[in-house]
């Protein structure tokens, strides 16, 4: 029997490409990013709430935010056709932070967890960038071409520090909860059908061939894609992040 779960990850880190991988399954059931601000997900939980709010009153907000997701799941559920059985959605740290813990507890102790990590934090932080900048879409279906960028390094190990520390930070929330960890890089790598089937066996789906029309985004070595790839080089000289240039 297919188990629900949710995808906890970092913005950049191959999270919607993981998630149309077990979407391919007719057994999962996918919210997508569905704790999303209300602005770009009209159909988001946080934009559920919000029409919800006045049924909140005097009840605890941990509470409150439990019972309208239910509410909202059993809305989803209802509006859906198929067999889909398994519900799946994408928890992103920073949302992490806004959710009551008695509300996240639940969900974890509700949910298998599959922890994504994208372990190359640089690719991930050049990947960010250049997103922001809108030179290339955040997801593609066609294989990309390569884009070129002058990487800003003022703060660069600080923001790499910061990226570390919350993939520790999320390890130690989970520590005690049913969750499976798989990387990025083995997701996008030959071997990506042999481990989206182990996350597959995890939550108890299987039937199906698993596919992706997605592509990555930024293939390319670094050295490629950063027109100042030697200044960041120098930045990064002698620090844990120095062998990610060549990754």
């Amino acid at each position: 029997m297919p188990k629900e779960f949710c995808i906890v990850t970092q913005q950049r880190s191959g999270s919607r490409f993981l998630s149309t991988m077990m979407a391919s399954d007719p057994d999962v059931m996918p919210l997508g990013e569905c704790f999303q601000n209300t602005n770009k997900n009209a159909e988001s939980f946080l934009n559920y709430l919000v029409q919800n709010a006045a049924a909140q009153n005097a009840m605890a907000w941990g509470s409150f935010y439990r019972k309208a997701w239910q509410s909202y799941i059993a809305e989803q559920k209802q509006t859906r056709s198929g067999r889909q059985s398994a519900l799946s959605f994408i928890l992103m740290y920073n949302q992490l932070d806004f959710l009551p813990k008695i509300f996240l507890d639940f969900i974890f102790e509700k949910y298998h967890v599959v922890h994504l990590v994208r372990e190359n934090l640089l690719r991930r932080h050049v990947s960010n960038f250049v997103n922001s900048q809108r030179l290339t879409p955040a997801h593609r279906k066609v294989q990309a071409e390569l884009t070129t960028c002058t990487l800003p390094v003022d703060g660069i190990v600080k923001d790499l520090d910061a990226s570390a520390s919350a993939i520790a930070a999320v390890r130690n929330m989970l520590v005690d909860r049913e969750v499976m960890e798989v990387r990025y890089e083995d997701l996008a790598s030959r071997e990506g059908s042999h481990h989206a089937r182990l996350v597959a066996d995890f939550v108890g789906i299987g039937q199906y061939p698993l596919t992706t029309d997605l592509k990555q985004t930024n293939p390319f070595p670094l050295r490629s894609m950063l027109n100042n790839f030697d200044e960041v080089s120098n930045v990064l000289r002698g620090t844990a992040y120095e062998s990610l240039l060549f990754d």
